[in-house]
């Protein structure tokens, strides 16, 4: 299974696609994760642009839950807006 976290509008065609429900684009699956994960054995994880909108508190649970529900030889992606610093 590919796992897009907190898709919003980047659906993406042959993964599973999962975003809060109350927003409103095209998703799998309406998910808060803030919650422990459902997914097992997964192959890949995309988180693009979803980590900066949790608390940091929220974001250093979620990230051991995706420990475990990603394979071992499964892959993460993690995005985040670019940051200039004057």
């Amino acid at each position: 299974m590919k796992l897009n976290l907190g898709a919003g509008d980047r659906y993406a065609e042959g993964w599973w696609n999962v975003d809060r429900a109350d927003m409103p684009h095209r998703k799998d699956e309406a998910f808060d994760l803030r919650q422990p994960l459902p997914w097992f054995d997964v192959t890949h994880i995309y988180a693009g642009h979803v980590l900066e909108h949790m608390f940091v508190e929220e974001v250093l649970v979620l990230l051991p839950r995706i420990r475990e529900c990603i394979n071992p030889d499964g892959e993460l992606m993690v995005v985040g807006p670019d940051v200039i610093l004057a």
